[in-house]
């Protein structure tokens, strides 16, 4: 029972935290307070599976949905994820607010920039640490 309140409480939070990203993206800021939903309309402009759903029921993996996400908005950097997964009470808010940051979707991938060898040894850590817990 604790455990649904702690994750209530938190999705209700996070949804506060994504509200003014969703209303970049034209969809109405209300949805951002629904639990699991929020997720599954953060995974249409993602262009990811709707099975990842089942990642929004995963702590962890709620993670990666956000970063999937936040890479239509050319948030690419390994600064800018560290930022929304440390900081996601103050970074998520500073981006929906932000007025230069813009939805850009599937356009993220022309302003791709090379991984930095830092980069490539951080992802692989993730990975290694994520399948560790499985």
């Amino acid at each position: 029972m604790i455990y649904l309140s702690l994750t209530l409480f938190f999705n209700i939070l996070y949804g506060g935290f994504c509200f003014g990203l969703f209303k970049k993206i034209n969809i109405e800021p209300w949805k951002a307070f629904i639990p699991v939903y929020n997720f599954w309309l953060m995974l249409e402009p993602s262009k990811r599976p709707k099975w990842w759903i089942v990642f929004a029921l995963l702590p962890l993996f709620q993670l990666i949905i956000l970063v999937e996400f936040l890479k239509r908005f050319n948030i690419t950097t390994l600064l800018q994820h560290g930022m929304a997964i440390v900081f996601p009470f103050a970074y998520l808010p500073y981006v929906g607010l932000k007025e230069n940051v813009k939805f850009i979707g599937e356009d993220f991938k022309k302003f791709k920039k090379t991984k930095s060898v830092i980069r490539n040894w951080v992802d692989a850590i993730v990975f290694a640490v994520i399948a560790a817990t499985l």
